[in-house]
């Protein structure tokens, strides 16, 4: 609406002529009147705060008015409130013509942040440059705004080390203080919200896809977030029965055929059992080993173990497995055993002397119609050899174990017998028992027999004062006959019946 209060009369010549024009003079404002501010703090919680109104109203003005609002943050320099007033003006009868108006503006404690707010409003008459008409109105209200305070989280779970010993653990995030407007405690991961199980409870698990579950405890409100704390969730734990040890063939008992023969044995443990990765330590009994490391693989950790026995022999192997946060301990033994054979081939022992292996030289002589025992025996190995046999021309000596024993009697050692081959062999239960053969040769002597019947007839011969071989037959001194003692009285043995006795293993050669 405007007033014309009067107009002005400019006189202008043109081309000779004057020319009156009458221009209507500027509308002149009324200054609001009693202008008054106030905030007001806007809430559906006793208590909170959600957004604030700044109010301002004048009971004069001309024309209407128009508003400003600016705010100041903790002193800091005037900003204006990017929001649209909402104006409610009242017409005042009579002349010259006045409004009382009111303006308005919400703003959310969103926009405002956190600080201290003052708010200023500037209401002026709605003219051009009508704000330079007059000054600043502060509202006498301030409205202070505060994030929640320091958060922290505490976890029913015990921690050794920096881990939770067990596969879960609940933390409960908390606040020192609400702040204003009210916040809450609230856990995230990375940047997103983890779902809340009950209230500001977490509830955690082993992954094991995932050495450290990176959390962090906050305190969220309508103005933003406040102070934080980082929870590493890391666990720790050992079950029962969490580690094997165990052939890597699945078999207890290696055969060890040469100087690289080795033994590998696996101690593995469970990584569903057993967390952070442990240490493995290995005990056994005298016996030289190496280790290497297997890398593990989805299911469990596990090290690999080279058994470098020197014997043959039953062995123990002892793994222990530690868990390194908690040094809690768990051991498993094995008895690994190793088959070797024997490292020489079989002794042949006769009239105490022995003979070893296939040589030319291992040869004896053995008078015709030798009684005694010929051993053949297998030393070393483990377990024992077996199946162990002496043979000897048609003469054979089986042994279960490790010894056989051939038994010569009468005249089973003859002149044909001359050059025999007696050998020796075994079989071990390796299969790899290559030096399992000794042969001896024997050499069969009947000229032994032969002096001795010629010794004893002449011996005879002299002491009857003549030949005796007639009827009487030979005479032999006692030592021939096997006699202790000087018999005083020769004693006659029949022909027949020393061609039978005595010379029968060298009859070829011998004639009486």
């Amino acid at each position: 609406m405007l007033q014309f209060l009067k107009a002005t009369r400019h006189n202008i010549i043109r081309g000779g002529q004057l020319t009156t024009s009458y221009y209507p003079l500027s509308i002149l404002p009324a200054k609001p009147e009693n202008p008054i501010c106030t905030v007001r703090k806007n809430t559906a919680v006793p208590g909170d705060i959600e957004s604030v109104t700044v109010s301002c109203s004048t009971t004069k003005v001309y024309p209407v008015a128009k508003c400003s609002f600016k705010r100041r943050i903790s002193g800091g320099t005037l900003v204006a409130i990017d929001k649209t007033p909402t104006y409610n003006p009242t017409y005042l009868m009579g002349r010259p013509t006045y409004y009382r108006s009111e303006c308005s503006v919400d703003v959310s404690v969103a926009e405002l942040g956190e600080g201290t707010h003052s708010f200023s409003t500037f209401i002026y008459p709605d003219v051009t440059d009508g704000i330079g008409l007059v000054a600043a109105t502060t509202a006498s209200t301030t409205v202070k705004l505060t994030l929640p305070g320091a958060s922290s989280y505490t976890c029913s779970t015990e921690m050794i080390q920096g881990y939770f010993n067990g596969k879960s653990a609940s933390c409960t995030c908390s606040l020192t203080s609400e702040g204003y407007p009210k916040g809450q405690a609230q856990w995230y991961r990375g940047r997103q919200t983890v779902p809340e199980v009950s209230g500001r409870v977490l509830d955690l698990s082993f992954d094991s896809s995932s050495s450290v579950q990176f959390h962090t405890c906050k305190g969220v409100s309508a103005i933003g977030e406040g102070s934080e704390s980082t929870l590493r969730a890391k666990f720790t734990f050992f079950e029962e029965d969490a580690i094997k040890l165990y052939p890597w063939k699945n078999d207890r008992m290696f055969d060890l055929c040469d100087d690289s023969s080795q033994a590998l044995v696996v101690c593995s443990a469970l990584k569903s059992r057993v967390y952070p990765e442990p240490t493995f330590n290995f005990s056994h009994t005298n016996m030289p080993f190496f280790r290497s490391q297997e890398g593990s693989n989805e299911t469990c950790y596990r090290v690999l173990i080279h058994l470098l026995p020197d014997v043959g022999g039953t062995y123990r192997v002892t793994c222990v497995v530690t868990n390194p946060i908690l040094d809690q301990k768990q051991e498993k033994m094995l008895a690994v055993a190793f088959n070797k054979p024997p490292p020489l081939p079989p002794k042949i022992t006769i009239k105490g002397e022995t003979y070893q292996g296939i040589n030319a030289l291992n040869r004896i002589t053995l008078a015709a119609g030798y009684t005694g025992d010929m051993t053949c025996r297998v030393e070393g190995g483990y377990p024992k050899a077996h199946t162990t046999q002496l043979t000897c021309g048609s003469l054979t000596a089986s042994g279960g174990e490790n010894v056989a024993t051939l038994t010569f009697q009468g005249d089973q050692l003859n002149k044909s017998m001359d050059g025999t081959e007696c050998k020796c062999s075994s079989q071990h239960v390796t299969g790899c028992y290559s030096n399992k053969e000794t042969i001896l040769t024997l050499d069969v002597n009947c000229l032994d027999v032969f002096l001795g019947l010629v010794e004893a007839a002449l011996l005879n011969y002299g002491s009857l004062g003549g030949p005796c071989l007639g009827r009487v037959g030979l005479i032999f001194p006692p030592r021939v006959l096997g006699s202790t003692g000087v018999n005083p009285q020769p004693q006659g043995v029949p022909i027949g019946q020393t061609k039978s006795s005595l010379v029968k293993p060298c009859l070829r050669r011998v004639r009486l």
